[in-house]
């Protein structure tokens, strides 16, 4: 659903996949740490679907496959998280002068929840993460249109705050270029 929001962007979206090699892998890192009660494994800091101008990233969704779990804490919480702090320091080291308009957005998708995130800074030292609210997909034939029309609306959104976010680091790259009048 993501992907399409953004047809018609000057946008790209990428979505990652694991081959059975990585997740053999992983599967075999988790049966080691399991015997070693010590070792806590590292979450792996790639998202499930990046949202792309040219080859930065702006923006990203997670994907945790149930709700109300260990698995939605951690990709929701800290992974999502630290992807989006990774972001905005690439997008701050291209534009040190505009950290004030950066923001980076995801989207956390659990089971039938859909819960946008957005990290922002207006000092050095401080980012602050803002959880917006929470829209469940329609179960209901009766509630489908209006909770469809709430979960499209949330999308949408998604994608004009990070094309914003992209006009402005344009506008930045114009402002500082001496050969743009």
């Amino acid at each position: 659903m993501t992907s399409g929001a953004f047809d018609g962007s000057s946008m790209a979206v990428r979505t990652e996949k694991a081959s059975e090699t990585s997740k053999e892998y992983n599967n075999k890192k988790r049966k080691l740490a399991l015997m070693d009660s010590i070792e806590q494994l590292q979450s792996l800091l790639i998202p499930d679907t990046s949202v792309l101008f040219g080859t930065q990233e702006f923006a990203c969704v997670e994907v945790a496959k149930t709700k109300n779990d260990i698995k939605e804490l951690v990709e929701g919480g800290k992974k999502c998280s630290e992807m989006m702090s990774q972001v905005f320091e690439q997008l701050l080291s291209l534009h040190p002068t505009e950290r004030r308009s950066i923001e980076v957005h995801s989207l956390l998708l659990s089971k039938l929840n859909c819960t946008p995130l957005e990290m922002s800074s207006l000092s050095d030292y401080v980012k602050l993460v803002k959880r917006g609210k929470t829209v469940q997909h329609p179960e209901m034939p009766q509630s489908f249109k209006a909770q469809m029309m709430k979960l499209l609306a949330q999308v949408w959104q998604f994608r004009l705050a990070t094309e914003m976010v992209v006009e402005a680091m344009i506008a930045s790259d114009n402002v500082n270029n001496e050969f743009i009048d």
